[in-house]
């Protein structure tokens, strides 16, 4: 039965060679498609980040000196007096 029915499926494919290509054409490309995204999801968003201590990579949002001392004391608590003084580091090397 399987057999007569891909027997079919063969020489109505053959008897339209243009809706053989164009279906099987719009499959690969589906598929082809919907494999890139969700590799690239997985890839993003479930795998962890593959940094040494993955735990202290931040995201700030803005620039300048009055972002930089409000988030660094809330990151880092021993770096305070870095952040009173932005010249501190320059001068301790």
């Amino acid at each position: 039965m399987l057999l007569r029915d891909i027997r079919y499926a063969i020489r109505t494919l053959l008897s339209a060679p243009t809706f053989a290509i164009i279906a099987i054409l719009s499959l690969a490309f589906g598929i082809g498609i919907n494999s890139a995204m969700f590799s690239g999801a997985e890839a993003l968003l479930l795998r962890p980040l593959r940094v040494p201590r993955a735990e202290e990579v931040v995201a700030l949002n803005g620039s300048g000196p009055e972002v930089a001392k409000s988030h660094c004391c809330e990151l880092f608590p021993a770096r305070r007096a870095a952040a009173s003084d932005p010249n501190q580091a320059l001068r301790e090397e």
